[in-house]
């Protein structure tokens, strides 16, 4: 989503976690092609909830984020949550997957089983959270059929 503390905001600098050409071309199908594109400087930032601080701290104008950032900055700062307006809202995507390919699957099974074990361990969980994400559940079927559509 692409949220602001002020609505009138049609321009300006926006935050994101992602890189320039990504943020570009997901600002260009979320807005449907609106000219705001091409005035849009991007600050990239490490994760999502940076984002929302850098509208915070007026480091930016608008932050491209999830929901789940916005969830996270309610618990972190309700101030700044509250002044917070989503303008425009995206297609529902997937968050960050680990795939392996199938003729590496068992080599790299050590590694997704740390992923895997992470979230029930307090340091493992806290590691988790320090790259932006807040567990690690297996993929469901719905979802292995969106990826599979792409």
């Amino acid at each position: 989503m692409l949220v602001t503390k002020d609505e009138s905001v049609k321009t300006g600098r926006v935050a994101s976690a992602s890189s320039v050409e990504h943020t570009n071309s997901y600002l260009k199908a979320m807005l449907k092609g609106e000219a705001l594109i091409d005035e849009i400087q991007v600050l990239t930032v490490p994760k999502d909830i940076d984002a929302l601080m850098s509208v915070g701290f007026g480091m930016s104008k608008l932050a491209l984020t999830s929901g789940n950032a916005l969830d996270e900055l309610k618990k972190v700062n309700p101030t700044l949550h509250q002044k917070m307006k989503i303008l425009a809202e995206g297609e529902e995507s997937l968050s960050l997957i680990v795939a392996v390919p199938e003729n590496f699957r068992k080599e790299a099974a050590k590694i997704v089983a740390i992923f895997q074990n992470m979230a029930a361990d307090p340091d493992g969980k806290e590691k988790l959270m320090m790259l932006g994400l807040d567990g690690w559940q297996p993929l469901d079927p719905s979802e292995q059929l969106k990826l599979e559509a792409q």
